[in-house]
């Protein structure tokens, strides 16, 4: 901040974060900020894309599945998602609930999430952590999924959810940070942190094929941007 002359931020969210952060640590400085958001569709890029070797635990052809895509580490809040979904297949049964299907290395503090998923004999098969996708993989998961579920603490955009976008499929996320931003018209927020608030949204967007639809035809609506026109936006 001290160097240099204005910045970019890739949301009104993180632009607000960097004051405050400019703030407290040089009162008074004005620094310059543009907002260059990262609402740009994947498909277009990923049109184009090649498959890897196939990945051993990919779901066939016609089977039900949630995705998740993102490192297994403990600021993307997998154990809440993990707890979610114990709490579903309890309620409900494990023939009525699809996988979850994590895309994503385990990392940083990834044990808490790790762990729950070893002590519950009941989200054996139904919570499955890939890594090593192609694009092209990832790119068909995208379109096969049934919706896609996000839950980090903290964002500075969150491309995962512009990717479902991107993809018609409707991002479950927490309302908080700059996911209010990405998620915009198209996603379902659910209260950060409040796992019946979060259980609720999960059993309408899985158990009521007319409540999913109308938020699909949502997410399908939501107008999304060229990655060519957000580097002209900061070459302009």
């Amino acid at each position: 901040g001290l160097h240099a002359d204005a910045a970019f931020a890739n949301s009104d969210s993180t632009a607000r974060d960097a004051m405050r952060f400019l703030d407290s640590v040089v009162p008074g400085l004005k620094l310059p900020i543009t907002v260059v958001r990262l609402d740009a569709s994947l498909r277009e890029d990923l049109a184009g894309a090649t498959r890897s070797e196939p990945v051993p635990g990919i779901p066939s052809e016609g089977d039900d599945f949630v995705l998740c895509v993102g490192t297994i580490e403990s600021r993307k809040n997998h154990l809440l998602l993990f707890q979610a979904w114990l709490t579903l297949i309890r309620r409900h049964g494990a023939g009525r609930i699809p996988p979850l299907l994590c895309i994503g290395k385990p990392g940083w503090l990834a044990q808490p999430a790790m762990t729950l998923l070893e002590a519950a004999p009941e989200l054996a098969g139904k919570v499955r952590i890939l890594h090593g996708i192609s694009d092209l993989d990832l790119a068909r998961l995208y379109e096969r999924c049934l919706f896609t579920l996000y839950g980090s603490f903290h964002e500075g955009w969150g491309l995962p959810v512009t990717e479902s976008l991107s993809y018609g499929k409707v991002p479950v996320v927490p309302r908080h940070s700059a996911l209010v931003e990405s998620g915009a018209g198209g996603a379902l927020f659910f209260e950060h942190q409040n796992e019946p608030d979060l259980v609720a949204k999960l059993e309408a967007m899985l158990l009521d094929a007319d409540f999913r639809a109308a938020r699909e035809a949502e997410a399908a609506s939501v107008t999304l941007r060229r990655w060519p026109d957000l580097a002209a936006q900061i070459l302009a």
